[in-house]
């Protein structure tokens, strides 16, 4: 059964991250969208409690992976994979090319470990395994970059840069862009 298929790729999703990224994403939604200064904003990210915002943004995040998921015609496993690397590449691009807001927590550990080369090295061989593949999965792979953008600039607005919290709400908006692209792309051609 293709429901039931669907739901254990995405319960093996959360699984494989502890569920940290959908963690992040409440995190980000409770306090970017909380509408307070940036030293209040970072305090309801830090806070283990979850806001109304927080449960919205998980809830319709595992909603839409479900249906996108359920969605998908031909080799699931794939277009889960490639979406799993893409927004994986999105983030090492944003974590090498984007300042952080607190020199604190997971983000920063992964900001001062300075990934510029190994950004550019595993994108550089991702890219070219992709051409290789099929070109038409570097589609999905650039619509991805869009949702990294506009965090990026709402994470600067709201809080003068990226958290780990950022980097996680990023990575599942980056996972949604990219399969709702593969459905796009898929059906397309």
């Amino acid at each position: 059964n293709d429901r039931i298929a669907s739901f254990f790729a995405l319960l093996a999703m959360i699984v494989i991250t502890g569920g940290l990224h959908l963690d992040g994403l409440s995190d980000s939604f409770d306090g970017f969208l909380s509408c307070r200064e940036r030293d209040r904003v970072l305090e309801i990210m830090k806070d283990s409690r979850l806001g109304s915002f927080g449960v919205l943004a998980i809830v319709l995040d595992i909603l839409l992976k479900y249906i996108l998921i359920s969605s998908i015609e031909g080799n699931m496993f794939l277009i889960l994979g490639l979406s799993y690397a893409n927004s994986r590449l999105i983030i090492a691009y944003l974590i090498s090319a984007k300042r952080i807001a607190k020199a604190e927590g997971i983000g920063y550990m992964f900001y001062k470990s300075k990934p510029k080369k190994y950004a550019l090295f595993g994108g550089i061989i991702y890219i070219v395994m992709l051409l290789f593949v099929d070109p038409i999965y570097l589609i999905p792979l650039f619509f991805s970059f869009i949702p990294g953008q506009i965090m990026a600039n709402i994470a600067y607005r709201k809080i003068g840069g990226f958290t780990g919290d950022v980097y996680g709400a990023t990575i599942e908006l980056c996972e949604i862009v990219s399969l709702l692209t593969f459905l796009g792309v898929l059906t397309w051609i």
